[in-house]
Parts: C-alpha cells; sequence; structure tokens
C-alpha cells in the first residue's frame, strides 16, 4: 500500500513509499483510513529534505476510518464501525498519569503517525492500533456517530484540544469575554468553543497575514472583533475591546513567547491564560 513517510530522526522530510498492509494480532485493529487531516507539526517536515534514506514512521496522527479487522481476541470492536483514533499507539500504563487516566502525559507514549514507530499512521491505506493500548486505554477509539462524517470526526484531535482549553481548563462561565491568540486551526476551534459556550466578546489576535483570509474566518466562526498584532497595541486594543477590569480568560494558540507575555499584560487581577500552542523557537 501507498503511504506518506518520513525519513531521518529529527526534521526530516517526507516520501511517498510503498510498504506492506500492517498485518492484524490477536488483540489488534486494523482501521481502513477514510480521512486524515494536515497537522501544522506535518508542515514542519514535509518539504525538508533530510538527506537520510534512514525510515522514521508512516505520518498522519488526525485520522478517521471504518474498522477493517479485529483481532480474534477483541470484543469491543467490530468489522464495519466507523471510528476515530486519539492516535495513542503506546503508554506504559503504570505511571502517575496513566493511572489517572491521563495517558496523554505519560512520557512514555508513542503516537500513531507521530513518533517512531511501527504501526502505522493516517497518511496511508491502512493503520493498526495496538492490542495493548487498547486494553489499557479503552478511549483510544472511539464509535463516530451517525450524521458525522469522516472528515469532520478526522480534527477532533484539534477540537478537543479547544473544548479541554475553555470548557476544562479554564473556569470559564457564559457572559465572559475571550481573547484567543493565533489564527491556526487551534485558535479558530477555540473561537467556536467560545461562542458555543456563551462568551460575549471574542477577541481574536493575528497578524497582517491573517486580514485576507483567516480574520473573515475568524468572525464567520463566532469572533466579534479582529486585532492585527502586526499594526496595532495588542495589549491596548484587547484591553479597549473587553474592558480593563473585565478581561479574564486568554486562550493562547499562536506558540509565540511575545504572545504569552501579552496574554499575561492584558489579563485582570485573577485572570486566567491558558496556553494551548507550541512554539519551536526557544527565545
Amino acid at each position: 500500500m501507498k503511504a506518506l513517510a518520513r525519513f531521518g530522526k529529527a526534521f526530516g522530510g517526507y516520501k511517498m513509499i510503498d510498504v506492506p498492509q500492517p498485518i492484524c494480532g490477536p488483540e489488534d485493529v486494523v482501521i481502513e483510513i477514510k480521512a486524515a487531516a494536515i497537522c501544522g507539526a506535518d508542515m514542519k517536515h514535509y518539504n525538508v529534505d533530510s538527506g537520510s534514506d534512514e525510515f522514521n514512521s508512516i505520518r498522519g496522527h488526525e485520522f478517521a476510518g471504518c474498522i477493517a479487522q479485529v483481532g480474534e481476541k477483541v470484543k469491543d470492536w467490530k468489522v464495519g464501525q466507523r471510528v476515530v483514533s486519539d492516535n495513542s499507539g503506546h503508554v506504559c500504563g503504570v505511571c502517575p498519569a496513566c493511572e489517572q487516566g491521563d495517558f496523554l502525559c505519560c512520557t512514555e507514549k508513542v503516537n500513531l503517525g507521530l513518533d517512531n514507530n511501527t504501526w502505522g499512521g493516517g497518511f496511508s491505506k491502512y493503520c493498526l492500533v495496538p492490542g495493548e493500548i487498547l486494553k489499557i486505554h479503552r478511549h483510544a477509539l472511539w464509535e463516530i456517530p451517525d450524521g458525522v462524517d469522516y472528515e469532520d470526526a478526522a480534527v477532533l484531535d484539534p477540537i478537543c484540544n479547544a473544548y479541554k482549553s475553555i470548557a476544562q481548563q479554564a473556569k470559564f462561565l457564559p457572559g465572559q469575554d475571550v481573547v484567543v491568540i493565533g489564527t491556526g486551526p487551534l485558535g479558530l476551534f477555540s473561537v467556536q468553543m467560545a461562542r458555543i459556550m456563551g462568551a460575549v466578546n471574542i477577541v481574536v489576535v493575528g497578524l497582517q497575514e491573517d486580514v485576507a483570509v483567516r480574520f473573515p474566518v475568524a468572525k464567520e466562526l463566532g469572533a466579534t472583533a479582529v486585532v492585527n498584532g502586526s499594526t496595532e497595541d495588542v495589549v491596548a486594543r484587547c484591553q479597549q475591546i473587553c474592558g480593563k477590569d473585565n478581561l479574564g480568560l486568554v486562550i493562547e494558540c499562536s506558540g509565540a513567547n511575545i504572545a504569552l507575555k501579552q496574554a499575561i499584560e492584558m489579563l485582570r487581577p485573577n485572570g486566567e491564560v491558558v496556553r494551548v500552542g507550541m512554539g519551536f523557537k526557544t527565545s
């Protein structure tokens, strides 16, 4: 089968290759991929020449599909079910994070379609979900509800990040104002989540490059105002829109260090910053 794979150990490049179809073990599930989303992390690698022929992994960690095979010992899943993966391939199962069910924070976690592994990823025809993860983490797979298509299900990974940031991490209450910094998928999903949960002012902060496309999209999704960080004083403008003593929540999705500084400065006392974005620069 065809697969898009990464080569090299660090920020290696991608190549389309032929690989064997995964073999389903007695406790495994094999998914036929129907849709796979492209993450910003994927784009970091796409046009890079690693200069290496050393295979790293099949890519694509945001995907949905239909179960094509189940092992003879699998009881909870059946062929034909429409499913979305949370991309977990391995966790230790014994660390404090795993014992609390917070598998994302396991230091031994291996992600399907992202980390070096032998199970595969979403940028291929089939991906194997190993039985070891299904025994430890029962929500490594979710059945897709009727009425949700594969394309929408494939982006549940970043949507869940937006939900967690506003609904779980933040002490958000309907009627609050929210500033969202960053106009990528995480930022735009956060705008939608803030609107659904009853925010009043939803201010999106971006850059000049966002004016033509991403600012209009943000407004369509629920943003009540946009701030151009390339030409405006971000802190002063956000405080002007929301009120200096009223701004209690900033969702920082850009990963830029300057954005985190701005987020802290614009908040009222006892306000919250939830950082969702992760940058690649240290200064």
